[in-house]
C-alpha cells in the first residue's frame, strides 16, 4: 500500500507541474499573440524596426517574469527583508526600461543618443511584476497544502497501523487460552482450532497493510472467531448469529467489527442460563449495519464496555475511515448490553 501511495504522489506532483507549464505557455502564447491582433491593421506595427523593438521588449519581460519567480521571490524575499527584495525589483525595473531602447536602436543600427525611457513600458512591466508574483505565491499555497496533505495521509496511515496492530495481542491472548482448554479435552479439535487461529492471524497480518478489505473476507474471518469462541461455551448456550451481506464486491475498513463480537465474549458469559449473544450484520445498499446483545452481569466492568481498549481503539479508527459517514450507538438496559453500528460504505 505505501508503494501505491508513493506512487499516486509522485503522479500528483508530475500533473500539477505539467499543469504549471501548460498554463504558463498558454499565458506567454496569448501575451505575444494579442498585440498582434490588436494592431493587426497597423502597418507602422509591422515594420522591422517595429517588430525588433517589440520581440526585444518582450524577451526582457520573460526574462523579469522568471528573475522574479525563480530568483527574487524564493532566494531574496524568503530568507532576506522584504526591503532588500524590493531594491532587487527596482534594479530589474530599471535593466528593463534601460535596456530595451539601448538594445533595439543597437540592433536597428541607429546612432544612440542617450537613455529615453518608455513610460508605456511600466504598464507591462507592473503586469509581469504582479502576474509572476501571484503565480509564485499561488505556486507555494498549492505545494504547502499538497504537502499537508501527504503529512495527514501518512499520519492517518501510520495512526491506523498501530490501531489495527493492537487487536492482535490481546486476539492471540484469548483464543490460545481457549485452546489449551480444549488440547486436555480434545485433542483433534484442538487442532483444528489452531489451523483456524493461524489462517485468522495471516489473514490479521495482510489486513495491517490493506486500505480495505472484501466484506466477504470479512465475515468469514467473523465467524472463525465466533467457532474459535464456542470452544468455552456450554452446549446450551444460547448464541444467534445473523448474516445479511450478500454484496461480494463491498469494501470495508478491515477489522472494524470484531471489537464489537469481541466485547460480546468478553462480557456476556457468565455460566448461567440468562447467557446469551445475538450478532446480526446486514447490509441494505450501500449501508452496513451491526448490531450485536448480550446479557450484562452486576460484576461486569461497564467502564470496561464503553471506555476500554476495544471500543475506544475502534472509535478512533471510525473517526479516521468514515469521518461524518458512521452511527455508533450502546445501550444498557434491565441487565442487557447491546451495540449498533450503522456504516455508508
Amino acid at each position: 500500500m505505501n508503494q501505491i501511495s508513493n506512487q499516486n504522489r509522485i503522479m500528483s506532483d508530475k500533473l500539477l507541474q505539467r499543469i504549471n507549464y501548460i498554463l504558463q505557455l498558454a499565458g506567454w502564447f496569448l501575451f505575444i499573440v494579442i498585440p498582434f491582433i490588436k494592431h493587426r491593421n497597423d502597418a507602422q506595427f509591422f515594420e522591422t524596426s517595429s517588430l525588433i523593438h517589440f520581440t526585444i521588449q518582450h524577451v526582457l519581460l520573460v526574462g523579469f517574469f522568471y528573475a522574479n519567480y525563480f530568483y527574487f521571490i524564493p532566494k531574496i524575499l524568503s530568507k532576506k527583508t522584504f526591503w532588500v527584495y524590493v531594491l532587487y525589483i527596482i534594479g530589474a525595473i530599471l535593466f528593463v526600461l534601460i535596456f530595451t531602447p539601448v538594445i533595439s536602436h543597437l540592433i536597428n543600427q541607429h546612432h544612440f543618443r542617450g537613455i529615453r525611457f518608455d513610460p508605456f513600458l511600466m504598464v507591462p512591466i507592473l503586469q509581469i511584476l504582479a502576474v509572476s508574483t501571484a503565480w509564485k505565491l499561488m505556486e507555494k499555497y498549492f505545494a504547502q497544502k499538497l504537502r499537508e496533505k501527504k503529512l495527514t495521509e501518512e499520519k492517518r496511515e501510520s495512526e491506523l497501523k498501530f490501531l489495527r496492530s493492537q487487536i492482535n495481542p490481546h486476539f492471540l491472548f484469548n483464543s490460545l487460552n481457549n485452546i489449551l482448554a480444549l488440547i486436555r479435552i480434545n485433542p483433534k479439535d484442538a487442532e483444528e482450532a489452531v489451523f483456524k487461529l493461524s489462517e485468522m492471524m495471516r489473514y490479521m497480518l495482510i489486513c495491517i497493510e490493506k486500505k480495505t478489505i472484501n466484506i466477504q473476507d470479512e465475515l468469514i474471518y467473523i465467524q472463525n472467531y465466533i467457532e474459535l469462541q464456542k470452544i468455552r461455551l456450554p452446549h446450551n448456550f444460547k448464541l444467534e448469529t445473523q448474516f445479511l451481506v450478500h454484496e461480494k464486491n463491498l469494501q470495508i475498513e478491515p477489522l472494524i467489527l470484531i471489537s464489537f463480537v469481541e466485547n460480546c465474549f468478553k462480557h456476556g458469559i457468565n455460566g448461567d442460563e440468562s447467557d446469551y449473544i445475538k450478532i446480526q450484520i446486514s447490509q441494505d445498499q450501500n449501508q452496513l449495519t451491526l448490531y450485536t446483545e448480550n446479557f450484562l452481569y452486576e460484576n461486569s466492568n461497564l467502564r470496561e464496555i464503553s471506555s476500554g481498549i476495544g471500543l475506544k481503539n475502534v472509535k478512533s479508527r471510525l473517526e479516521l475511515c468514515y469521518p461524518g459517514k458512521y452511527e455508533l450507538t450502546t445501550l444498557t438496559k434491565n441487565d442487557v448490553y447491546s451495540s449498533k453500528l450503522v456504516l455508508e460504505i
